[in-house]
């Protein structure tokens, strides 16, 4: 204890009296104290400051003595302390001293504690000091120890401390874990039965010759336990009066060195079968430039007869290398100290060109610099001469390619585009960069991806290409256009295949003149018709006008029931005129089906005896004019159902009969047949002309090809073959010279469409209905109004669409009839503004019938629908025939449905 740095003691103590006497008792003698009154207190001030010393009475609040003293030891901040007990509470005394408290003292009621403190607190203040350096020898001794043990346990090599009696003392991780055992296990054990499994030591053992001469060996074994070769040393131990009593083993693995050693042994001797057998020429030479190593190949390339020739040569001044350019290229490797490769010409001593590729590679030692180099060198020139033939190839290649008017396309087997002409291009309105982006399906309808399919997998893979097809694409502003395909194969060296060429023409222009041929036999038929026509008309019109003369003698005389047949036949004849024009209509297409309709279910031999009877014209009536007599037989079977378009198969069959007439030159037979055979349904037009030539078969259904010279346009066969492709049918033709010729067509059947049964609604005068019928043809609307009056049915007219529109705003009406064709506002617009008015009203649509005498080109049904059409009708139309169709659309919004004539003019009034 010094006055420079006294002792600071802190005193905890309740009685502040006793304490603060025992502060100055404390102070006299020298320390530095400071005083807490309660538990709580002191463990703050002992956790805020730092004390030599604490003196802490047992009875204290908040926390008793024993407790702070628990408290401190837990947390190690316990610095020297006495425990100040109450007599006959010496056992918290006792507990305080287990707890790391110095020393204690007892309270006496004479107080003679206080006299015996300061003696006791510097006592507990040097044992403190004394326990603290035997701590902190202790752990630096383990420190120490620890070091060593980690120290011999990281040594890779193996090392074990054998004492005399060749017993193992201790030995590293390394030794015990390339043993198989743990350090425990081996200690005890005699070295030569662990590591030579046996039962003394060898005479080469290095620890049994040391244990003879005391001095240190070394020998190099493999060890078959130790699984490899090793170098072994035996190193002596000695103790402190230096008498010998083990050594240290150390044993270092050689087996990877050993291997290397081997594996550079192997290399090197591959190096050496290499340079000498490359197929290059190699050659090595020093900084100064001084061949150190050449192979066979470099002298056969430049042409020297043998190495004795350039052995004392210097590369870098050696004429042939120079003149070769070898030279220059292995100055650069070395003064910029890379690797430097270059093509060079060379002329050899006979005059020979040729072309050499020279890599140099700089060589280097352990401390980085570069000592010379290597130059690997090959003779290039039918490379280069390949090279230049593959771009002159690949010059008139892109000639080509870039110059043809026909679309080239490079395509991937993933449908990759990885290259494209300009013509293709400007066909699809890309770019190259959109191109080689895009995939080939891209521009490609979902339709035709089958067929792609079918012609690589039947066509392109089987012989290398694929005929002409045509299909369509899509430009990149969506139009679609036709165009004729053709492929061809590419494949690798392996015969795998490896990409497409596609050649695309766009045969837009080809098509639109295929259809205005078409289209022009079409009206040359249709010319041809009319005339016969006519003639059925004129007959018609006698049977029309003779029956109108016979009824109206018959009305005169009174002969009700003779009249009423005479109007029969009146009816029946409109009837039959009428079918003859939708017939006409079909054939010429002014009569449209709906383009998008494809799934429509019909009897087939329907549309063949319409097609018998359009064409009369051609095959009875032309032919009895020519004085020729064509008979035509028929044997149609019922229920030959198909799915398609009628018109188109109906345009099929004319032209075969057409096609059948052409080829009779007099009198002869046609014979037309249709039934159901092997699943399929089949009709056929034979007739008994003057045949096809066998070398003419395979072109008479191409487009443009005819024999008819002139008068012909070859379209008429062509266009139904592909009519009936596109119905998956198939059109074949068998035919004999001078004997005749037989078409046949043969569709996949469908099955019947189920009938549709209609409730019948009720149009007698109890179901009286509210009709408008609307016609600019007033003996028209007068005829229907006293038709459907007649059935007990309320009915307005109107002159115009607007009058119409005016009695439909202030009059209930449950049925509108209207015709297409009038002024100002033609019966669509009409039924655009009838739907709009009902949507306003919030009532159900009123049922519209258009009437058209046009066979006209209305559009899809969909679009008819959407304008407020429900149902397009044919003039002539009788009352009859609309009222089943009014029948058909009342079944649709049933009356329980539509709300009561009150109801709706409550709505109009509240919505108007």
């Amino acid at each position: 204890m010094t006055e420079e740095k006294p002792t600071r003691v802190l005193y905890v103590e309740e009685d502040r009296p006793a304490a603060l006497l025992l502060q100055e008792k404390l102070v006299r003698a020298g320390y530095s104290v400071e005083l807490a009154f309660d538990g709580e207190q002191g463990l703050a001030m002992l956790e805020q400051n730092r004390y030599d010393a604490v003196a802490v009475d047992q009875q204290i609040p908040f926390r008793t003595g024993l407790e702070l003293i628990r408290t401190l030891s837990l947390r190690d901040r316990l610095p020297a302390t006495v425990m100040i007990a109450g007599a006959g509470n010496e056992m918290a005394a006792v507990e305080a001293m287990k707890l790391g408290a110095m020393d204690y003292l007892i309270k006496d009621k004479a107080g003679r504690y206080r006299d015996l403190l300061p003696a006791v607190i510097e006592r507990a203040v040097e044992k403190k000091r004394l326990l603290d350096e035997k701590r902190r020898v202790e752990q630096a001794i383990a420190r120490a120890k620890a070091d060593w043990e980690r120290t011999f346990d990281a040594v890779p090599d193996l090392v074990a401390i054998i004492g005399k009696d060749f017993r193992i003392r201790r030995v590293n991780r390394s030794m015990a874990s390339r043993l198989g055992m743990t350090p425990q296990e081996v200690v005890g054990a005699t070295c030569y039965s662990l590591v030579h499994q046996g039962g003394a030591p060898p005479d080469t053992c290095p620890h049994r010759q040391l244990m003879q001469d005391g001095q240190e060996h070394t020998a190099e074994t493999y060890e078959a336990a130790l699984g490899g070769t090793f170098l072994v040393s035996a190193s002596p131990i000695r103790d402190a009066d230096g008498e010998l009593i083990g050594c240290v083993h150390v044993a270092r693995d050689l087996t990877e060195r050993k291997k290397a050693e081997e594996a550079l042994r192997v290399s090197e001797q591959k190096y050496r079968m290499l340079v000498e057998n490359a197929p290059v020429g190699i050659l090595s030479a020093d900084y100064a430039g001084r061949i150190l190593e050449v192979n066979p190949q470099i002298l056969k390339i430049l042409v020297i007869e043998s190495v004795g020739a350039i052995e004392p040569a210097n590369m870098l001044t050696f004429p042939p290398f120079v003149e070769a350019g070898i030279a220059e290229v292995f100055g650069r490797c070395l003064t910029q100290e890379r690797v430097v490769h270059a093509e060079v010409p060379h002329t050899d001593p006979s005059g020979r060109q040729s072309y050499l590729s020279t890599i140099a590679t700089p060589m280097w030692d352990s401390a980085g610099r570069v000592t010379g180099g290597q130059a690997v060198v090959e003779d290039i020139t039918d490379r280069k001469q390949a090279e230049k033939r593959l771009r002159e190839s690949e010059e008139k290649f892109r000639s080509l390619f870039d110059s043809s008017r026909d679309g080239i396309a490079c395509v991937s087997l993933d449908g990759r585009v990885e290259d494209a002409n300009q013509a293709f291009l400007d066909m699809l309105g890309y770019t190259v960069d959109d191109i080689k982006v895009m995939r080939y399906r891209h521009f490609t309808p979902e339709k035709w991806a089958s067929v792609d399919e079918a012609a690589y997998e039947e066509q392109i893979l089987k012989r290398g290409y694929s005929d002409d097809t045509e299909q369509e694409y899509i430009r990149r502003d969506g139009t679609v256009i036709p165009v004729a395909v053709r492929a061809w194969l590419v494949r690798d060296e392996q015969g795998q295949p490896l990409h497409l060429w596609r050649v695309v023409r766009d045969i837009t222009q080809r098509k639109k003149g295929e259809r205005l041929a078409v289209e022009t036999e079409r009206i040359k038929a249709v010319g041809e018709l009319a005339g016969g026509i006519a003639h059925n008309f004129n007959n018609l019109l006698q049977v029309v006008l003779g029956a109108a003369q016979l009824a109206q003698a018959d009305v005169e005389s009174g002969c009700a029931e003779d009249a009423k047949e005479a109007l029969n036949q009146i009816v029946q004849s409109a009837r039959f005129g009428a079918e003859t024009i939708k017939r006409l209509q079909y054939f010429a297409r002014v009569r449209r089906e709906d383009l998008t309709v494809r799934g429509e279910v019909f009897d087939l031999s329907e549309i063949v005896h319409q097609a018998i009877e359009i064409s009369k014209p051609w095959w009875k009536t032309s032919a009895e004019t020519e004085g020729m007599r064509i008979a035509l037989r028929r044997d149609l079977e019922q229920g030959c159902m198909v799915k398609g378009r009628q018109n188109e198969l109906f345009e099929v069959v004319v032209n075969l009969i057409k096609n059948a007439t052409e080829a009779i030159r007099g009198d002869g037979e046609i014979i037309v047949t249709s039934h159901v055979s092997a699943g399929k349904v089949v009709v056929s037009v034979s007739d008994t002309g003057c045949g096809i030539p066998k070398e003419n078969l395979g072109n008479i259904f191409e487009p443009f090809w005819t024999t008819k010279g002139v008068e012909g346009t070859g379209m008429g066969l062509a266009s139904s073959y592909g009519i009936v492709k596109e119905h998956q049918g198939e059109l074949a033709v068998q035919s004999e010279l001078g004997k005749g010729t037989t078409f046949t067509v043969s569709f996949p059947p469908a099955a019947s469409m189920p009938e549709e049964k209609l409730e019948a609604v009720d149009f007698s005068p109890t179901g009286r209905k509210r009709i408008l019928v609307v016609d600019d043809l007033e003996p028209l609307t007068i005829m229907l109004k006293h038709g459907f009056e007649n059935l007990g049915h309320t009915v307005y007219t109107a002159l115009s669409g607007r009058d119409a529109m005016t009695l439909f705003r202030e009059t209930e009406i449950d049925l509108i009839v209207c015709d297409l064709a009038m002024p100002e506002l033609n019966g669509r617009q009409v039924a655009e503004a009838v739907k709009e008015i009902c949507e306003v009203k919030g009532i159900p649509k009123t049922p519209f019938i258009l009437l058209t005498g046009w066979g006209a080109q209305l559009g899809d049904a969909a679009k008819m629908a959407e304008s407020g059409v429900d149902r397009v009708v044919d003039k002539p139309a009788d009352v009859p025939q609309l009222m089943m169709i009014a029948s058909e659309l009342f079944a649709k919004v049933s009356e329980s449905e539509r709300p009561s004539p009150g109801e709706r003019r409550r709505k109009s009034r509240h919505r108007s």
